[in-house]
């Protein structure tokens, strides 16, 4: 049986440094407002951020299940 390490992508490790590392990045989901953005998927860093700036309210996130 192998064992795999699981983290979020809210540790700001890459998908490709988890891979070099052995782990598997999974991401998290980001609401602003009505809309819902996988964190490194549908959304990135200097997208958050310019959403972050013009957002009328703080996104919410939601851990992994």
């Amino acid at each position: 049986m192998a064992v795999k390490i699981l983290i979020g992508s809210a540790s700001d490790i890459t998908v490709e440094e988890g891979k070099k590392m052995g782990l598997v990045v999974l991401p998290i989901e980001v609401n602003f407002g009505g809309e819902t953005f996988m964190d490194g998927e549908t959304i990135f860093a200097d997208e958050f951020y310019n959403k972050l700036e013009t957002a009328t309210e703080l996104p919410k996130t939601s851990q992994i299940n």
